[in-house]
């Protein structure tokens, strides 16, 4: 599973969902969650969620420094931002650009939270579409699905071949755009992995010291871009069923992050 229960009686909910499971022979487990209070379960810190917080978003002073460096890129290398109309048109020329980006990493792809742009699912019709263009050409794209308090950064890549910094001036026009609307709170630039403060079990020391390895995820990379432009962190965990072993469902959510045929 990815997140905490949400919704009406979400607690209720989720101790009968994990007695219907374990009554199957099977745990419950997942990561991505805030630490909560439920019954069996024991939670580990595993990473955080960047966040930027329309309250705290500014284009002023030091701590706006790379968003303000970012934007300015539109005049320097001419590129040009556009909200794209989510249509298989637009669709053809994403698949093409995601394609690119892929071909730069040989690590295992992370199929479970990253999933491929579509429009197989009803996601798409939520979805808005946003890309920067150079000379005509899509070279960053982004996509951002609404939640409770305005929305997820649900993807974003780049021309690994293109001009530098075409996906720093996507990021900043996205926020620029969204965060101004009426409405909106914040924007959640997603989960970084093994990025983990809180190292009191061998669990959270051994994910902490994947943090600093390039493969198979590149975390710290990913989230120092992101620290660019996020206003707050938040700590995220993993949850393990205490009536199975912990080892085995660690291997699980392992298996189910890196495979293809998960989304």
């Amino acid at each position: 599973m990815m997140g905490p229960p949400i919704g009406t009686n979400k607690f209720d909910i989720f101790c009968k969902f994990k007695k219907e499971m374990n009554s199957c022979g099977l745990p419950v487990c997942g990561y991505y969650s805030k630490k909560l209070n439920l019954k069996g379960i024991s939670f580990f810190n595993c990473g955080t969620e960047s966040v930027v917080k329309k309250e705290n978003w500014s284009l002023k002073g030091e701590q706006a420094r790379d968003v303000r460096r970012a934007l300015n890129l539109e005049s320097k290398f001419g590129f040009a931002f556009e909200e794209m109309e989510v249509c298989p048109k637009n669709l053809k020329c994403i698949k093409t650009l995601e394609r690119q980006w892929k071909q730069r990493w040989r690590g295992p792809q992370i199929g479970f939270i990253l999933s491929e742009v579509q429009m197989s699912s009803r996601t798409h019709l939520f979805e808005r579409w946003f890309g920067v263009f150079s000379q005509g050409e899509l070279i960053a794209f982004a996509s951002v699905l609404p939640n409770g308090k305005g929305y997820y950064m649900n993807h974003f890549f780049f021309d690994p071949e293109g001009p530098k910094m075409s996906n720093d001036f996507l990021i900043a026009k996205a926020l620029q755009s969204v965060l101004g609307e009426d409405g909106v709170q914040e924007v959640s630039m997603g989960f970084n992995a093994y990025d983990v403060s809180e190292r009191n079990s061998l669990l959270e020391k051994g994910l902490s010291r994947i943090y600093n390895l390039k493969w198979p995820y590149n975390a710290r990379g990913i989230r120092q871009f992101k620290r660019k432009f996020m206003t707050t962190e938040q700590n995220q965990y993993l949850y393990l069923d205490n009536n199975f072993l912990k080892p085995k469902q660690i291997l699980s959510l392992f298996r189910a992050t890196y495979s293809r045929s998960v989304t």
